[in-house]
């Protein structure tokens, strides 16, 4: 399985066949049309260093993730520098051909800004076509356009209403977005959950989110920048004042049994200081993982 993969970063415990995976990681290093500060083009092989360093036995759950899930990791994307036409489409034919030969993996995209989850969405709509879309993030990513580019880290979610049906995504974690953006948001019955309700009635918030994926199939992709900066300063565009673990975890517990896939992207390892944010970025995929074994 090489189709425009660049295999040299693996995870060394994740060598098993796509067909036998029951979690299949995908790498995307692409940072050329990020608004910000670029530097995420490093976070898979960063995170990978750190998801490393947990053990395969998960003594929370009682349960052994690479007994249970057999995981496969394909390693990155070949991905063409400042191109992002050819990146998608590299990145879109290595997932058809993915879930050709196993359509039930739970998949691990590890990116990369957060544009390259269009791909990953495209994708796999087309095999789960009641699919419900979950953003964590601090921004919208529902610009029309920035500075008249329509394919970027901040319009990437606008290109995917497209060919997702707006009312089928829930935004979580929101505290940074133009006026423009939530106007379309409400126009469109995107579900906005607010840092700010979270963090004033988290059960509320949370009873509010299982009401609005309501026990459908889901994707889900977290941009790192969700989390307060204190844990995830390493990233493209820092919010201060994010969710911290605690509040993560609470809304992974319900998102993720029902999730088809998964990514976690903006990881900037530039910007990170003593690769707290890469460790926090491998700690979710880990406890997401933990939900699916």
């Amino acid at each position: 399985m090489d189709f425009y993969l660049n295999n040299f970063c693996r995870l060394s415990e994740a060598r098993n066949s796509v067909k036998e995976s029951r979690a299949i990681f995908l790498g995307v290093p692409y940072d050329w049309s990020t608004i910000d500060r670029p530097g995420s083009r490093y976070g898979p092989l960063h995170i990978r260093k750190s998801f490393e360093q947990f053990l395969g036995y998960d003594s929370t759950s009682g349960k052994d993730l690479y007994e249970s899930l057999l995981p496969c990791d394909l390693g990155d994307i070949a991905v063409v520098p400042g191109d992002y036409t050819e990146t998608q489409k590299r990145t879109e034919e290595t997932l058809e051909k993915i879930l050709s030969e196993n359509s039930t993996a739970f998949i691990i995209g590890l990116g990369g800004e957060h544009s390259v989850t269009h791909s990953f969405l495209k994708t796999l709509k087309k095999v789960h076509k009641d699919m419900l879309v979950v953003s964590f993030d601090a921004h919208p990513d529902l610009k029309e356009d920035y500075m008249g580019n329509k394919e970027t880290n901040v319009t990437y979610l606008r290109r995917a209403c497209d060919f997702i049906d707006p009312s089928a995504i829930s935004l979580v974690g929101i505290r940074d977005a133009d006026r423009d953006e939530i106007d379309y948001a409400k126009k469109n019955k995107i579900s906005i959950l607010h840092t700010k309700n979270i963090k004033e009635d988290l059960e509320a918030s949370l009873s509010s989110f299982k009401k609005a994926i309501n026990g459908k199939k889901v994707y889900v992709t977290i941009d790192i920048d969700v989390l307060d900066t204190a844990i995830a300063p390493g990233t493209s565009s820092p919010s201060p004042g994010g969710l911290n673990m605690a509040e993560m975890k609470a809304f992974l517990d319900i998102c993720i049994p029902q999730a088809v896939g998964m990514d976690v992207v903006e990881v900037s390892p530039p910007f990170d200081t003593g690769e707290i944010t890469s460790f926090t970025a491998a700690k979710l995929i880990y406890y997401a993982l933990s939900l699916k074994a």
